[in-house]
């Protein structure tokens, strides 16, 4: 069909030379040796007398056949020549192939197919071919294939492509070739290009370039804000993020996951806001759950968790001096008590005694020099009240540290008790001496070492 068929009229002798005619028949019958006439059931193509014929659609499935007329004064004579092929037709496209598919979501089982279409040809179709493109936009059907600017080939030959999750976004596309064997050529094809299906869509997932994770950022340290990476995610149409905050059990570090155990309590109304650390979050670890959504599903992604949150020291009661007696005695103790403080983790304590001139007042500022000249060695809770503190004012410092925290330079916190009353010295006499004046008068002298408050005596005998 549409090809050109031109005659060869022979040789022929006579005299005068003969004058040469000639038309087309069609037939349905082979006719296999040239003769002197074509059989009844041969038809002649109107109008085909003399000239090249072009092969129409009238003639499909027929053969074509040639009678040539040779005319001089003489006679005229005729002759046949064989048949041609039976005419055939290339592949062409009555009804456009489609793709069609369950979902255009690619979840690594979703997959599109393309139908055959339907096409006319002589002989029929013997096999199809197919092809795949994915377009960045959608595209009519056409006979004509998408540019390589617009569209790129991808794997695939079967007539079905489960859709690639690398092409979200993008549409699909399906060449089908139709193969006959036709007088033209054994492979006789011809290709149609389908309407788009897509665009393809995708379920939201963390992107898979390191460190795409949702994170935590900020100091998980109690009065601290913390604020939130939702993280890199992928999918099509591109998902939308909302995030949660979590208290989670201090006794483990959580690595980033889908979900966050049932140990770990969502924080109310701490959603999609930077959070402010309280005191309910003290000793606990925080996490972050992002949810991402778009048309196709709504997953979630946890942070790694913080480490616990810690708290810096903080006095909830003033320490005091407490003692049995004031007396400086070398015996009598007194110690640092009654001292309360909050802290993450768990504080330790040191002492620090100070000797001073004069009674202070419990205070968060160090005794000056001036009022305290004096630093004991002693470094522990209790102390002995040795004589030479007489007439003194007892201050100590309490440092409480709490190691580690996670907000630098807060774990260490002092105070200073008020200034612990007078201390005393005992009164010890070192000598009784008497002295008779006469044998009736007899003198006493007590002799003593220095006292602080200087103190009166008096003697009874």
């Amino acid at each position: 069909l549409g090809q050109t068929l031109t005659a060869n009229t022979g040789v022929w002798t006579g005299f005068p030379a003969p004058t040469l005619t000639y038309s087309w028949f069609t037939c349905a019958a082979v006719i296999s040796s040239a003769g002197a006439a074509l059989p009844d059931s041969c038809m002649l193509i109107d109008g085909s007398a003399n000239k090249p014929l072009v092969v129409d659609e009238s003639l499909v499935g027929a053969r074509v056949a040639l009678l040539v007329t040779a005319t001089n004064s003489v006679s005229s004579v005729t002759r046949s020549s064989v048949t041609t092929a039976a005419v055939t037709r290339s592949p062409v496209l009555s009804v456009a192939p489609v793709l069609s598919g369950a979902s255009t979501v690619a979840n690594g089982s979703n997959a599109v197919s393309v139908s055959t279409g339907e096409w006319t040809s002589s002989p029929a179709v013997a096999s199809y071919a197919y092809a795949w493109f994915v377009c960045g936009s959608s595209r009519s059907a056409s006979d004509t294939a998408p540019s390589g600017a617009e569209c790129s080939s991808i794997s695939g030959s079967s007539s079905s492509l489960t859709l690639p999750s690398a092409q979200a976004g993008k549409y699909v596309v399906a060449r089908v070739t139709a193969t006959a064997a036709t007088n033209k050529s054994v492979t006789d094809s011809t290709s149609t290009f389908t309407a788009s299906f897509g665009p393809i869509r995708t379920a939201p997932a963390i992107s898979a370039v390191a460190g795409s994770a949702p994170t935590v950022s900020g100091v998980a340290h109690l009065g601290e804000t913390l604020t939130a990476s939702t993280g890199t995610w992928t999918g099509y149409p591109t998902p939308s993020t909302s995030y949660d905050w979590y208290s989670c059990p201090a006794g483990t570090a959580l690595a980033s996951a889908a979900s966050l155990p049932v140990s770990c309590v969502e924080i109310s109304g701490a959603s999609d806001a930077p959070l402010v650390v309280d005191e309910s979050l003290v000793g606990a670890r925080v996490a972050l759950l992002v949810t991402a959504t778009n048309s196709v599903s709504s997953v979630t992604r946890s942070s790694a968790t913080t480490a616990a949150v810690t708290r810096s020291p903080l006095l909830t009661q003033t320490p005091q001096i407490i003692g049995a007696s004031n007396e400086a005695d070398g015996v009598n103790t007194v110690s640092v008590s009654r001292d309360t403080w909050q802290s993450y983790p768990t504080a330790t304590k040191t002492y620090q005694w100070y000797v001073c001139s004069v009674a202070l007042t419990a205070s968060d500022t160090a005794p000056s020099s001036a009022n305290c000249p004096t630093v004991l060695a002693a470094t522990t809770r209790t102390i002995t009240l040795t004589p030479d503190l007489a007439g003194s004012f007892l201050v100590a410092r309490v440092t409480a540290t709490s190691s580690p925290v996670n907000k630098p330079g807060t774990g260490v916190t002092s105070t200073y008790t008020a200034g612990f009353e007078v201390v005393e010295a005992p009164v010890v006499p070192t000598r009784i001496t008497s002295t008779t004046t006469s044998s009736r008068t007899t003198t006493s002298t007590l002799t003593t070492r220095a006292l602080l408050p200087q103190l009166a005596w008096s003697i009874l005998w």
